[in-house]
């Protein structure tokens, strides 16, 4: 598997946990926010600690990687920053650059779909009261798809 592939699937498997943790985390406060509104005397809450724990491994191994190689070498590695490329020369830099640009006009079509779906929300809020979340992480994993993408059009290797 090429780079930008391997990259591509560590952004997502990190966005993926990201999210599973703030989903999590909003479930928590919808339950706090019910036992103060209810003013129950006992209460209990529960949280699934797992996308939490993985969220703190993943970051302290990108942080013991990250000060293990600025103390190593000159440059950063690909395994610390996945989203870094090398761009040695000018014609990387014009392709990753290529990319971004890319990526960010592809936000002026993603956000108003994002905002127009939002106005929904009213009708999935029982039924799924994490929606905006869903939505924010989704246009995060669009942005990833599609700078990845552009990458591997581009031939970044």
């Amino acid at each position: 598997m090429n780079r930008i592939g391997l990259s591509y699937l560590i952004n997502i498997g990190i966005l993926v946990i990201a999210g599973w943790g703030f989903v999590e985390n909003f479930h928590v406060i919808t339950e706090l926010a019910n036992i103060i509104s209810t003013e129950k005397q006992t209460w209990t809450v529960t949280m699934n600690m797992l996308p939490i724990t993985l969220l703190l491994i993943v970051g302290v191994g990108i942080f013991i990687g990250y000060k293990v190689q600025k103390k190593k070498y000159k440059k950063l590695s690909f395994w610390t920053f996945p989203l870094l490329f090398p761009s040695e020369d000018e014609r990387e830099e014009i392709l990753t650059a290529k990319a971004c640009r890319t990526t960010l006009l592809s936000l002026w079509c993603i956000l108003p779909i994002a905002a127009a779906t939002l106005v929904a929300y009213p009708l999935f809020n029982r039924n799924i009261p994490e929606y905006p979340l869903y939505v924010i992480f989704i246009i995060l994993l669009i942005q990833t798809t599609i700078f990845h993408i552009s990458l591997y059009r581009n031939k970044v290797v």
